[in-house]
């Protein structure tokens, strides 16, 4: 979940990108139903929506880019390898 504006959104398409993982980007400013879906799963999840990016690997929902914690979740979901 994203913004256009917001810079850590964009260093963790990149990051993505050059790691070869698929992703969808959810821009939440400009998608209403975006913006919906990601206050469920922050509310189920206990986190603030007060900051982008909101990141959804498989269940497991980060806010901000962590990149050591991100790897870990998409090596545990499959999405990596080692």
């Amino acid at each position: 979940y994203t913004t256009s504006w917001c810079g850590v959104c964009k260093q963790t398409k990149s990051l993505l990108k050059r790691l070869g993982v698929p992703f969808t980007e959810k821009d939440i400013e400009a998608s209403r139903s975006a913006a919906e879906e990601l206050a469920g799963k922050a509310r189920k999840a206990g986190i603030s929506t007060g900051g982008v990016p909101v990141i959804d690997v498989g269940g497991i929902i980060m806010q901000g880019l962590d990149e050591v914690t991100l790897r870990r979740a998409l090596q545990e979901k499959g999405f990596l390898k080692g």
